[in-house]
């Protein structure tokens, strides 16, 4: 039963990458992500700001640059000043698009794929509400997926079925297609069955 698991998260993971790969050339087709474009926020200060270069410092890259050079410290550094709500979904999902098929073979990379996918999940709330707001509907998430599978790999269950339930209530659309009901039942006959040889 392990086995059958482990080839559909490896066949899943695949057929992800590639999906991913022709959402984000439709997105950046009809959607760049450019901090140029940056709609006015408000500053914890109350007063009116923009994610342009008055807040950045000079030389910075442009998210979009970052994401088109798919240079993982460039992205990250690009992150660090992007204000724009959008912007930063964009970049959340490219460095963990960048870092999850890396996270076995580079600690860096499965560190930062770990603090990239808490830090998306965290700002899900805002960013759902402008996807809702601007287009009216949800894409599919990949962090939801790939985070719980790297939960479910280090055996942290709990925190996995946590995830896949919070993913649920925000109506999020599961990237890998397999579902976050379907993936909680999976990881609950994986826990069970830990516990069941633990115990025999």
């Amino acid at each position: 039963m392990i086995w059958i698991m482990a080839i559909i998260l490896i066949v899943s993971s695949f057929a992800a990458y590639f999906l991913w790969k022709i959402m984000s050339a439709t997105e950046n087709k009809f959607f760049p992500a450019s901090s140029e474009s940056t709609p006015l926020q408000e500053d914890e200060g109350g007063t009116e700001s923009t994610a342009s270069s008055e807040k950045q410092d000079a030389g910075t890259i442009k998210p979009q640059e970052a994401r088109l050079v798919n240079d993982i410290n460039s992205m990250l550094e690009a992150l660090r000043h992007e204000k724009n709500v959008l912007g930063r979904h964009f970049l959340y999902r490219d460095i963990i698009a960048h870092t999850f098929p890396k996270r076995h073979q580079d600690p860096r990379m499965r560190e930062i794929f770990l603090t990239t996918a808490q830090a998306h999940i965290k700002e899900m709330p805002v960013i759902i509400a402008e996807l809702l707001a601007r287009f009216g509907s949800m894409p599919y998430f990949f962090t939801f997926s790939y985070y719980t599978i790297a939960l479910t790999e280090t055996m942290e269950f709990d925190q996995a079925i946590e995830t896949c339930r919070l993913a649920r209530d925000y109506g999020a659309k599961d990237g890998l297609g397999i579902g976050f009901e379907r993936r909680i039942e999976l990881i609950t006959k994986r826990k069970n069955k830990m516990m069941a040889s633990q115990a025999a």
